[in-house]
């Protein structure tokens, strides 16, 4: 009788099997929204955040700060606490009005540096994504830092995100740099939601979030105006955004 033949099976790259344990930690959420800009300063964690309590008002949402080495999202939430782990070893992620959060901002004294390799950040992003009890989460949302590089390429890679947002001011030098993370997504295959025009008004300007999107070819999400009662009733981690706003970003989601 003659042998029975078998077909070895190429082993997996690394990315693949990443990405599939990854895939098993969170295959229960079924909506993973990355927000993200190509530079910093245009309110992309301001958005992420208002975002998260936006959604939070009618489901459970988890928020990871993946802007590992420079976190801002427990500022913007006004929250100080330490992160601890489940007698399971699970990481527990710190609950701001239903938002359920980790960042490295709940790990060191805010005022120290994280001062890490591109090899950590992807590190403890993957860990944020796979050690953290997630439970019942519905839609998870990732911080991204700004640019094209290290963390938001891991994000990309390995998270099977929904799609992303992308923020920006009316600026021009803030456009140029969100086609760039607009081309980031493309290039990974990452559906782009829309786009969020921040900080709109008097002094930046308006519109050129909606021509952004038709550039893209892209829904134009809305538009929030540079507001100081906005600002500050966000800063006391508050949910600020008007209803029109809260209904325009629930709908991009629906």
């Amino acid at each position: 009788m003659p042998l029975p033949q078998f077909t070895p099976q190429e082993p997996k790259d690394p990315i693949t099997q990443e990405k599939e344990r990854l895939e098993q930690a969170i295959k229960h959420i079924p909506q993973r929204i990355g927000v993200h800009a190509g530079k910093g300063g245009v309110g992309k964690t301001f958005v992420a955040t208002q975002l998260a309590l936006t959604l939070a008002q009618t489901r459970t949402v988890g928020l990871i700060d993946a802007d590992v080495d420079c976190p801002n999202v427990p500022v913007a939430y006004n929250v100080q606490d330490e992160l601890r782990f489940s007698e399971s070893g699970k990481l527990m992620p710190i609950i701001h009005k239903g938002v359920k959060i980790v960042s490295t901002g709940f790990m060191q004294d805010p005022d120290n540096p994280i001062i890490i390799r591109g090899p950590i950040k992807h590190r403890l992003l993957t860990d944020f994504i796979e050690k953290t009890d997630w439970k019942d989460v519905e839609t998870l949302i990732f911080d991204f830092p700004p640019g094209t590089s290290d963390v938001p390429l891991s994000a990309m890679q390995v998270a099977n995100l929904t799609g992303i947002i992308i923020v920006t001011t009316p600026q021009k030098s803030s456009l140029q740099d969100a086609k760039r993370a607009a081309g980031m997504a493309t290039k990974t295959g990452v559906r782009i939601i829309g786009v969020v025009e921040n900080m709109a008004g008097e002094i930046f300007g308006t519109g050129a979030g909606k021509q952004l999107a038709q550039e893209l070819g892209v829904p134009f999400i809305t538009s929030i105006p540079l507001s100081k009662e906005l600002r500050e009733t966000a800063e006391q981690g508050e949910l600020a955004l008007s209803k029109k706003t809260q209904k325009e970003l629930m709908d991009c989601l629906a």
